[in-house]
């Protein structure tokens, strides 16, 4: 019986001694395996790149608009830049540079209570301090459009009144003479 005790022992450690030779063996073989880089990237070939093609018109507007700003207000009957409008429209200056192939239309609004005969005169020399504002840093005049809209479509609520007197930039596909 002795002798078999002894068998079993050394069977055992036997086995031991392989399951701890098997696992050293496959911990060296993973090292080795993270030692190596790993096999370069299959090259593909680049697609063409498609032309570009010009946004719609109503995505530039909505583009220009949190961009720049689209509308500037004025003080009541009068056609001086404001501190607040001459920054914006120096953003949309910039906005505009950047895109030389865009056009603009200056919408003039102003207040239902200026004489009629006078009224078309006055929101074109609104536009028209918008225009020259936006010239003098470096858009080009034949980009702009002016439109006069004197009083015949503007708020009567007196809470809002005031949003009358303004110009609007619209982005539009071309632009014209006054």
């Amino acid at each position: 019986m002795r002798a078999a005790s002894w068998f079993d022992g050394l069977t055992m450690k036997r086995l031991m001694a392989a399951a701890v030779l098997v696992a050293l063996t496959t911990v060296a073989h993973a090292q080795t395996q993270a030692d190596e880089p790993p096999p370069p990237p299959e090259l593909v070939p680049r697609p063409e790149t498609p032309a570009v093609t010009p946004a719609p018109v109503g995505q530039l507007q909505s583009e220009f608009a949190v961009a720049a700003g689209d509308t500037v207000l004025f003080g009541y009957q009068s056609t001086e830049i404001t501190p607040r409008s001459a920054a914006i429209l120096d953003n949309q200056a910039r906005w505009l540079k950047a895109r030389p192939e865009v056009k603009i239309t200056l919408e003039a609004w102003c207040d239902d209570d200026i004489d009629a005969g006078r009224a078309h005169a006055f929101c074109l020399d609104r536009a028209r301090a918008v225009r020259d504002h936006l010239v003098r840093r470096g858009v080009k005049a034949d980009r702009i459009a002016l439109v006069a809209f004197d009083g015949k479509k503007t708020t009567k609520d007196e809470k809002v009144r005031r949003t009358n007197r303004r110009v609007d930039t619209r982005v539009s596909a071309g632009a014209g003479a006054e």
